[in-house]
């Protein structure tokens, strides 16, 4: 099974329809049973909080967010958001 791992810190960018989504940073395309090492530059001044989110791109989102947004897939896993001090 092929996954997708993205990290999203909490500076939000609105959709059209004014509502405003956490702004994904990178995406890292993985293999399951395979280690991903990633490394994302990081600034509370960006926004306060970040989040790991693995995804199937092959899944449907049955939930999904604004057209043409880069989290529209399955979300398998996400870890609790880590909380960044200035």
């Amino acid at each position: 099974m092929s996954t997708r791992c993205r990290t999203a810190r909490s500076t939000s960018r609105p959709s059209a329809g004014g509502r405003c989504w956490p702004a994904p940073v990178d995406v890292v395309d993985t293999v399951n049973g395979t280690v991903a090492v990633l490394t994302v530059p990081l600034d509370a001044a960006d926004g306060d909080w970040v989040l790991l989110r693995v995804s199937d791109p092959a899944a449907a989102n049955g939930s999904p967010g604004p057209a043409g947004h880069p989290c529209n897939d399955l979300g398998v896993a996400y870890t609790s958001p880590w909380w960044l001090r200035p």
